[in-house]
């Protein structure tokens, strides 16, 4: 009983093939899946914004309206007006999450709230104001030191739409819709 070395080489030889082109094939896949994966963080913190702009600007279902981030006084803070949100109806303390993307932490609670979980720029946009004045903005979250890539800017605007700039060309849109008067945000 010998061993058959012709028969273990050729096995051995059409496994290291199979693990070679497998190896090719998913190198070549890596680059599709990053930018799949980079798209769905960007349409997430899109959808994000668009549900924000609907709790924040429009009529609830029984028809109260809430108040518009320019009704509140000077100072006051992103968590204030998410409490008011919260506290009047308009958004679920549960629902939190919609103020987070990926790579932000999502608060679970109000007390939670901060500028950590906080994914947007509020702007103070008032019921005057036209639909294209931009109210959110998308924040960029980096470690110190870090070397991740930038992610596209996401701007919401009062009507609810959205749109996704490249880092280098956001400054030029949001600049030409800012509030009237008002290009402060809300202080996380």
């Amino acid at each position: 009983m010998g061993v058959r070395w012709k028969t273990v080489w050729k096995r051995v030889w059409i496994g290291s093939v199979v693990l070679v082109g497998g190896g090719i094939l998913v190198s070549m896949s890596f680059p599709c899946m990053c930018e799949n994966m980079h798209r769905a963080n960007t349409l997430k913190t899109v959808s994000n914004g668009k549900q924000i702009a609907l709790v924040a600007l429009h009529p609830a279902p029984d028809g109260r309206q809430p108040r518009y981030p320019a009704d509140f006084p000077p100072g006051t803070t992103a968590k204030e007006y998410v409490s008011y949100l919260v506290k009047e109806g308009f958004l679920k303390e549960a629902d939190l999450k919609i103020f987070s993307c990926p790579g932000f932490r999502a608060a679970g609670r109000l007390d939670d709230f901060s500028e950590k979980t906080l994914a947007f720029k509020i702007f103070r946009v008032s019921a005057d104001d036209p639909p294209d004045t931009v109210f959110l903005v998308s924040r960029e979250k980096r470690s110190p030191g870090s070397k991740a890539l930038k992610k596209d800017v996401v701007v919401i605007y009062k009507a609810g739409n959205g749109e996704v700039y490249p880092p280098a060309e956001a400054l030029e849109p949001v600049l030409q819709h800012l509030p009237a008067g008002r290009s402060q945000t809300l202080p996380p």
